[in-house]
């Protein structure tokens, strides 16, 4: 068992990212200080402490070198520290006209911001000025996904539209656009190996958007959180990690769907956001508790030995159909094992991926009955 299982902060925390080079996560708090600490599977070290603005920094991001932290605040500004020394290498005091709300570094040098009114910006992190603005958002960016092979950012919104920039295109409008959903939209996820991903509501449903299809609106919606969901975290292909406002983490199987377990509780606080180390050992998670929650998630899967698959073959009757033809070829050699697995998604993909075992130690609670008691959870998906 892991000695490391929180950091005390003294204060509440509302983002956090990790270094992509060394055992190193930053922390950006409510009073506007910036936390480093250093840690091992034993313990933690506080390496930095930095407050480059008054208010709060609400959110944070890292350079690919590891040596730059890109940090955004509710009074509209954005700082370039040194994650090494804490000096402020760059300071732009009204980056935004409203309370900046997430940051994400895309390409090497281009840093995408979003703000309570809805607007995205992309700056090169060489100069002052903002390259260009994106206001198709009227509500605040909840979130942000970066697709480095297709060079395409994928925001989330409170307005309820979920929208697609192509970063390499100098026109200051999206690619993509979805349809207003009806709810707010929270937190985005890819859904490894597949074309999909998975986009968190207020109302606690997983909705399912897929690429291929375009994005004007989800392919597939996923009830069962009894409450909102904050946070997202691909953990492995087509797996999910869950944050909600009832304070569980939650991992859960979407192709095909499928709950597996609790992995950390805050209690009564929400989740407010949740990020994966570089090597995916580590996912820290924080809420209202002025702590950062660590939790080991590489060795949460006991590994397969192939009889499990081999039993859930027995009893196929067909297999599904793709969506175009890369995945028709892949369904030419996988079968959805309908009569072993009546939970499995009607919207999955034809290549379905291997099992993983149970999680060790599962945690239940009265909060949870809702999502796993539920006979009819997966009906009609």
């Amino acid at each position: 068992m892991s000695g490391l299982s929180r950091i005390p902060l003294e204060n509440q925390p509302h983002d956090c990212v990790f270094s992509p080079n060394s055992d190193n996560v930053y922390v950006g708090l409510l009073t506007g200080e910036i936390k480093g600490f250093s840690y091992t599977e034993q313990g933690y070290e506080r390496k930095l402490r930095v407050r480059p603005s008054k208010k709060s920094c609400r959110g944070l991001d890292v350079s690919g070198d590891g040596n730059t932290l890109y940090a955004v605040s509710k009074d509209g500004s954005m700082s370039h520290i040194d994650a090494i020394t804490g000096q402020t290498a760059a300071h732009t005091q009204k980056a935004h006209g409203e309370p900046i709300s997430r940051v994400k570094l895309t390409m090497p040098n281009l840093l995408a911001t979003g703000d309570d009114e809805g607007v995205v910006k992309l700056w090169d992190t060489r100069k002052p000025e903002p390259l260009r603005a994106y206001t198709h958002h009227f509500d605040y960016i909840s979130d942000f996904h970066y697709e480095d092979a297709d060079r395409k950012l994928l925001s989330s919104s409170a307005d309820g539209t979920l929208s697609v920039i192509d970063v390499r295109n100098n026109k200051p409008e999206p690619v993509g656009h979805s349809e207003d959903q009806e709810d707010e939209l929270l937190s985005i996820a890819p859904l490894a190996g597949t074309s999909k991903y998975a986009v968190g509501t207020q109302l606690g449903v997983l909705s399912i958007f897929n690429s291929k299809q375009g994005w004007g609106d989800c392919v597939d919606r996923i009830p069962g959180h009894p409450q909102s969901i904050d946070a997202l975290v691909s953990l492995g292909q087509s797996i999910l990690a869950t944050g909600s406002s009832d304070g569980l983490i939650r991992v859960m199987s979407v192709l095909p769907t499928k709950f597996m377990g609790v992995i950390g509780d805050h209690g009564e606080f929400p989740i407010e956001r949740m990020k994966l180390s570089g090597d995916g050992k580590w996912l820290a998670s924080m809420s209202h508790n002025e702590e950062l929650m660590m939790t080991r998630v590489d060795d949460m899967f006991e590994d397969s030995d192939g009889e499990d698959d081999k039993e859930d073959m027995e009893g196929v009757e067909g297999v599904q159909s793709g969506e175009d033809a890369e995945d028709a070829e892949d369904a030419e050699n996988t079968a959805t094992a309908t009569a072993t697995a009546p939970d499995s998604d009607s919207d999955s993909d034809s290549d379905t991926p291997q099992q993983p075992q149970p999680i060790k130690k599962s945690k239940k609670s009265k909060q949870n009955k809702q999502f796993i008691q539920d006979e009819d959870f997966f009906d009609g998906l």
